[in-house]
């Protein structure tokens, strides 16, 4: 799992985190934390003595994958749906493999687009070099 801000891997060094770690661990605002937890999307979380929300690995890696999904540009419910046969497997599920080629073909669009700048900007860095000052 990689951070938001940096492609370094998360390396969580204390096993349960406050809300502000786990905001800072993601890249997600907690607002948006406290939102998806209201959505049912993230599981009320332990409290400490202090009533602290407390969170663990898990919250992060659920919480990722929310946020993948939404940068793609799930809607709450159907990210929702996503967790819900992730949590809760079933063989023949005609609804979830239909909305999961959906959104296949979302992501193979994207990355043919990122391809595509990739191409373009790597031609504007050739022609760039060309410039003296």
């Amino acid at each position: 799992m990689k951070n938001k801000s940096s492609s370094q891997p998360i390396r969580l060094k204390v096993q349960v985190m406050k809300i502000g770690e786990l905001a800072l661990n993601s890249g997600c605002p907690a607002s948006t934390i406290r939102y998806y937890e209201l959505e049912r999307l993230l599981s009320a979380p332990k409290r400490s003595k202090g009533n602290f929300r407390l969170y663990e690995k898990h919250d992060l890696v659920r919480l990722s994958f929310i946020m993948q999904c939404r940068s793609m540009g799930l809607n709450i419910e159907e990210v929702r749906t996503f967790l819900e046969y992730r949590d809760h497997p079933r063989p023949n599920c005609e609804k979830i493999a239909g909305l999961l080629e959906k959104h296949i073909g979302k992501v193979g669009d994207e990355i043919r687009m990122l391809q595509d700048l990739k191409r373009e900007l790597t031609r504007l860095r050739g022609s760039a070099g060309n410039f003296h000052r």
